[in-house]
């Protein structure tokens, strides 16, 4: 995180506009109805909300473009100057997704247990495990969880790959093999398509830049073009898209994630001139600093707002309920940055524990 914040803190800002859009989209899902139900006395108004609000697919491409250029890029960096620690990448990538998750696993059974959810403990294992979406369905309705299981096979993949090229051992090559294997193995169970969402963003991080200017334009081209060849082959129940069904989904993740990639490789050039920016600065490295919980936690407790009738369904938008959306998303904001304190936060504290044992 530090290395992050080294390289752009305009990065800081697109981890937690990633992770706001994702809470934005489920939040109006279960604050009202579909498009055609809800009532508006602006129609322009109305369009715009349920668009913005639609797009937490393309939300989570920007996590996994960050991710490759962040996490991959860096670990290649250091295999080729020969700095590569698999010990130590190991300690960084285990503590920075299990020391917030295990904690907020056991927070959605017991939430669970207290709605009286129906749910299995295999269902828990395998989410702890990182197989959703392989052997078993995200945890108690928390669909954000798909993506995590990617994440962790992404970091498999990379640092049991970097191993297995750079270390001579061959007791430790023929176990980086193997685990170079069983990801294949979980990919060929997932969606492929993201994986290679990930290693655009490790191919932006060694991408030469001669001119922003040039880069950022086509950026925003593919990524504008992505955003929307992905809203014409999502399913919609409102809209008949059976006529452009012949575009393929595909294509449109790989345009987004191009376009992001470009566009990140731009921004992580960027460095704060002036002092008057060094507040916006703080601020970003703030918000991101609990995006990650947010992402975790906002579906269990948006669940446990429901189950105590805090959280319901309207069928208008008008100021009242806007506000009202704004106010339980300032909420989540506030729970989820409780949660960071007690969880996330020590995650320095885990990881030097683990490097002294």
């Amino acid at each position: 995180m530090s290395e992050a914040r080294e390289i752009s803190p305009l990065l800081d800002w697109a981890r937690f506009l990633a992770a706001g859009l994702v809470v934005a989209n489920h939040l109006r899902v279960n604050s009202f109805f579909s498009f055609s139900e809800t009532e508006c006395s602006s129609a322009t108004a109305k369009l715009l909300f349920f668009q913005i609000t639609r797009l937490g697919i393309e939300a989570v491409l920007m996590f996994f473009v960050l991710s490759g250029f962040l996490v991959g890029g860096m670990a290649v960096k250091r295999a080729m100057i020969e700095t590569f620690d698999l010990r130590n990448y190991g300690i960084d990538r285990i503590t920075r997704i299990y020391v917030p998750l295990l904690p907020l696993l056991i927070l959605t059974v017991a939430n669970s247990i207290w709605l009286g959810f129906s749910f299995s403990w295999f269902e828990v294992f395998a989410n702890a495990a990182s197989l959703q979406g392989v052997i078993a369905s995200p945890f108690s309705g928390n669909t954000a969880l798909w993506s995590l299981s990617y994440e962790v096979w992404f970091y498999i993949l990379c640092g049991a790959t970097l191993a297995m090229v750079q270390l001579k051992n061959l007791k430790t090559k023929a176990i980086a093999l193997a685990l170079v294997l069983t990801s294949m193995l979980v990919f060929s169970k997932l969606e492929l398509v993201y994986l290679f969402s990930w290693l655009i963003g490790l191919a932006a991080f060694f991408l030469p830049v001669k001119s922003a200017k040039k880069v950022s334009a086509l950026g925003l081209i593919l990524a504008l073009s992505g955003v929307i060849s992905m809203q014409l082959t999502s399913v919609s129940q409102q809209i008949d898209l059976s006529a452009v069904r012949v575009l393929d989904r595909r294509v449109a993740v790989l345009m987004l994630s191009a376009g992001l990639g470009l566009i990140v490789k731009v921004c992580a050039g960027k460095r704060q001139k002036v002092n008057s920016m060094r507040c916006w600065e703080s601020v970003g490295r703030f918000l991101a600093s609990f995006s990650y919980t947010l992402y975790l936690s906002h579906n269990p407790l948006m669940s446990a707002m429901m189950g105590v009738g805090l959280l319901n369904k309207h069928q208008k938008l008008d100021e009242y309920t806007f506000g009202l959306y704004l106010t339980h998303f300032f909420l989540l904001c506030c729970v989820s940055y409780v949660l960071y304190l007690l969880f996330e936060s020590q995650t320095i504290k885990v990881r030097a524990y683990l490097e002294s044992r």
